[in-house]
């Protein structure tokens, strides 16, 4: 009985020998073991179809929230040239009634500060009417969300991994359905979304992920395909460290240049003070509120702080991770630790990046800091994929 049963072991497909004097074919042998037990070789059509419509609404968050972006900035910008042009033309005006052969230049920027007024105060309509500013913060955030929960079911971790029976062998694809319908609802369900057409048809240049045509470059990301480890690290880990380093010079010089405007513009309405330009100091004073006030918009010191503090996260993730051996990488609960502490880190920024918008004043920054992080583990609970808060490895 006992030589049946060894033959039997033996001589099944399942099993493997190896060398221990020869490392480099026992981990070339842990990794093929990985690849054939834990992930599939590709998805069923049920989770190839799930992931078509989960790119398709990330596209659209994605380009809509692109849209109300720039269109909030914009309504901003030109309520501050306006602001500080109704400054302009009101000193002007009172510098020309003190002159008798200039009182129909004065007339003239009468009406211009009227009609500059009554401008300001469209855009003030426009921006309450079409609430740009909540509407990209809540599309973009949910669009990071997604993005998430589309990285999890590709690596089968969270309540996408991989069953342990047959019968439940769609478990991944039903867990994916639930969490993509439960993303709709919150879409839907702040900013008035509702109340816009954001269920239209779109343009196919708007889907950027191969849902309907063209294909990947060789080597490239299909989107789609089941992903092993060191494949998450080449497509997502890197790929957000070198986003995030890219932009920490941009911001970095821009607020170096809104600081050094209002300081030289500060410099400059002393100036003029002391040789009493006064209706000069009024309208340099006004220049330096309006730089102050697109530094409180654009905020770019705190988005190098939040993007330094996800680059140290995600290397510190990296460290770990090629510190352990062959058999901890191939670990299950190793490979739940990488990817749902990167997609944390990756979340919890960008949730960060979109509060930023509506922040609160100085005074009631922890305020709002302790009311994103209790949005931030509602999303997270609702989406059933990234833990409650709290920011692993990072800084």
């Amino acid at each position: 009985m006992c030589a049946t049963f060894s033959r039997t072991l033996l001589t099944s497909p399942n099993f493997y020998g190896l060398n221990l004097h020869n490392l480099d074919a026992a981990a070339a042998l842990v990794n093929q073991l990985v690849r054939l037990d834990r992930l599939p070789p590709s998805n069923a059509l049920e989770g190839l179809l799930l992931l078509q419509d989960a790119w398709r609404d990330y596209d659209v968050a994605m380009w809509l929230g692109g849209r109300y972006k720039r269109l909030c900035k914009l309504l901003f910008v030109l309520q501050l040239v306006i602001s500080w042009a109704v400054v302009l033309c009101a000193t002007l005006s009172s510098a020309s009634q003190q002159g008798t052969s200039a009182a129909s230049g004065a007339a003239a920027l009468r009406e211009a500060v009227f009609g500059l007024a009554i401008a300001v105060s469209v855009l003030l309509s426009l921006d309450g009417v079409l609430t740009p500013k909540a509407r990209w913060r809540q599309l973009r955030s949910s669009a990071g969300a997604l993005e998430s929960a589309i990285w999890c079911y590709r690596t089968r971790v969270g309540p996408f991994g991989l069953a342990e029976s047959r019968r439940d062998a769609n478990l991944p694809e039903t867990n994916l359905c639930t969490c993509l319908n439960e993303w709709r609802d919150n879409l839907m369900a702040a900013a008035s979304l509702k109340s816009t057409n954001i269920q239209r048809e779109y343009r196919a240049a708007t889907y950027r992920h191969f849902q309907d045509h063209g294909e990947p470059a060789d080597g490239a990301d299909d989107f789609q395909s089941p992903t092993q480890p060191e494949r998450y690290l080449e497509l997502r880990i890197a790929p957000a460290i070198r986003f995030y380093s890219l932009r920490i010079p941009k911001y970095t010089r821009a607020s170096l240049l809104l600081k050094m405007s209002v300081l030289l513009l500060g410099v400059a309405a002393s100036v003029l003070a002391r040789y009493e330009h006064l209706s000069l100091v009024t309208v340099t004073t006004a220049a330096a509120t309006a730089f102050t006030s697109w530094a409180e918009f654009s905020d770019a010191q705190r988005k190098v702080e939040r993007y330094s503090s996800a680059v140290v996260a995600l290397k510190k993730l990296l460290s770990w991770w090629r510190a352990l051996g062959d058999v901890q990488k191939a670990s299950k609960d190793s490979i739940e630790t990488l990817v749902r502490s990167a997609e944390e880190i990756i979340s919890h920024e960008r949730t960060s990046w979109m509060s930023v918008a509506g922040r609160q004043p100085a005074k009631d920054e922890e305020a709002t800091d302790a009311e994103s992080g209790a949005n931030k583990r509602s999303n997270s609970r609702r989406m059933r994929v990234v833990p409650s808060d709290g920011e692993p490895a990072s800084g």
